[in-house]
């Protein structure tokens, strides 16, 4: 059914987002998956809704890690 279907692409963005936070998954493999959910010109509602569960999910660390991505190459020039 699409509420199952809805619920499982759900539970795969939490978990995606949960082993990102663990360092178990990249910062690019996350950043893959942002770039997917705003793929279309027009994001579908599910889209936006799993856009906003990842951002909340791993919003912070990943700012952090550009921010220190960004400082760093500050400092080489």
């Amino acid at each position: 059914s699409m509420l199952r279907a809805k619920k499982r692409v759900m539970g795969n963005i939490r978990f995606i987002g949960e082993l990102y936070k663990k360092g178990m998954v990249t910062s690019q493999v996350t950043k893959s998956c942002l770039s997917k959910l705003l793929a279309p010109s027009v994001p579908e509602e599910d889209e936006l809704e799993a856009l906003s569960q990842l951002l909340n999910t791993v919003g912070d660390q990943l700012e952090k890690q550009l921010k220190q991505r960004n400082d760093d190459f500050l400092e080489q020039c």
